[in-house]
């Protein structure tokens, strides 16, 4: 008898489901890349990882051990960017933060970036003037990770049914 846990595309998102069910299973597995210059210390960087960690889980409730942060440490002939960017001076620190997860709304967006800044801000001494962010929406379909359980009531990684009960008694 094969014991394994099968590999699922995760989230699932069935068209049957109502809209506000796909929604809320779509608040999983974020992709975050971090870029910066050459010589940053360890220390920094774990700092950084914390202060962006820290706000997708108080933002967009995503379980605490679904982290995954890429840094990009480039050399500086490599990192292009103008001293003064839209009026504002950047430092050689300024760093670029690429963050990949599903469809949010707007709303949730900026409360995200806020929550990045101050974060930042607080945990490694970046100011905001040093830190430009994207985010690229990707289709629910799109990700894929093994060993991962989605219970089919909810849509949600099995781990993840108390954040679904408290999603379905926020709405």
């Amino acid at each position: 008898m094969d014991t394994r846990i099968p590999a699922v595309v995760w989230p699932p998102c069935s068209s049957e489901a109502p809209a506000t069910e796909r929604t809320e299973r779509q608040r999983i597995m974020p992709l975050i890349n971090i870029y910066l210059r050459q010589g940053t210390t360890p220390e920094h960087r774990q700092n950084v990882s914390l202060g962006i960690h820290k706000a997708m889980v108080d933002v967009l409730k995503v379980p605490q051990d679904d982290q995954f942060h890429v840094f990009h440490e480039v050399s500086p002939d490599n990192f292009k960017m103008q001293p003064v960017v839209f009026g504002l001076r950047r430092s050689e620190r300024a760093m670029f933060v690429q963050l990949s997860i599903n469809h949010r709304t707007a709303e949730q967006k900026a409360e995200l970036f806020q929550e990045i800044v101050d974060n930042l801000r607080l945990f490694a001494d970046v100011p905001e003037e040093d830190l430009l962010m994207t985010i690229n929406e990707t289709a629910s379909e799109n990700w894929w990770a093994a060993g991962r359980v989605v219970n089919p009531a909810t849509g949600y990684d099995a781990r993840m049914n108390d954040v679904f009960t408290d999603a379905e008694a926020a709405s």
